[in-house]
């Protein structure tokens, strides 16, 4: 049997996680990319290595019709003096190999250490693909972007990463919309490699990918052998999967694709 990678030696930015992975447990059981499922996921700080948790991250996927299906994000970060923010987000979205969107929503807001919404601090937008066009509304105007021949939303990548190939393939290029609205263009995302690496006290395999481009910091992704995401991480911060939260805690049910 092949040994497992040592930790310290494993590409960047796998090696400044290795005191998080030696402490994460790849879950037991199966895991269907193209099924309903949920994952959690702590954030972490990357300022000065693996730093402290910061927050939480939940997805959960609801297979519809077809090829298409609904993820639900929602994200938890300590910002500032104990503040919060606080971004809900619902996509609808196709199977294909970036989790295309073909509508979204997202709400973000600040939330005080008291658990209070900061006044004026509420963010609300929703986008629809119509006519070859990208339709973004605030509540208050509307505006249009010329929808790109290939693009994903940032949050949508998490679930790509569970059903792309295993092994090498020719990098998917595409445009990003960064913060669901924000057009970057020039990315692409490929595979990297397979390591062995010592999860938990357990030997687990890693399917390690990139995304790299023009206007962000690169992100690593990092699936088991089942295409199950144990890691995502970037020079800012990371997600690392946690057991699955308490069910008065999960996430508000995921519209029908």
């Amino acid at each position: 049997m092949q040994r497992p990678a040592p930790l310290a030696a494993l590409p960047f930015p796998l090696g400044i996680l290795a005191p998080r992975l030696s402490a994460l447990r790849p879950p037991a059981g199966p895991f269907d990319p193209r099924g309903d499922w949920r994952l959690a996921y702590g954030v972490y700080t990357m300022a000065g290595g693996a730093g402290s948790r910061v927050g939480a991250l939940r997805l959960a996927r609801k297979a519809g019709a077809g090829e298409a299906f609904a993820l639900s994000v929602d994200y938890d970060k300590i910002v500032v003096a104990g503040n919060r923010q606080r971004v809900t987000a619902r996509l609808h979205c196709r199977a294909d190999r970036l989790a295309t969107p073909g509508r979204w929503t997202f709400t973000s807001r600040l939330i005080d250490s008291s658990g209070v919404p900061i006044p004026d601090t509420l963010l609300e937008k929703s986008a629809t693909v119509v006519d070859g066009q990208i339709e973004i509304d605030d509540g208050r105007s509307k505006r249009r972007l010329p929808v790109p021949q290939a693009y994903t939303v940032n949050w949508a990548l998490l679930e790509a990463v569970t059903r792309l190939p295993r092994e090498p393939f020719g990098p998917l290029e595409f445009t990003l919309l960064d913060h669901f609205d924000q057009l970057k263009p020039g990315q692409t995302l490929g595979y990297r490699e397979s390591v062995r690496v010592g999860l938990g006290g357990q030997t687990a395999r890693l399917e390690v990918y990139d995304q790299v481009g023009r206007g962000v910091v690169p992100w690593v992704y990092g699936c088991d052998e089942q295409g199950r995401p144990l890691l995502a991480a970037s020079g800012l911060e990371a997600y690392l999967l946690e057991p699955p939260p308490n069910p008065s805690h999960q996430p508000r049910s995921v519209p029908t694709a």
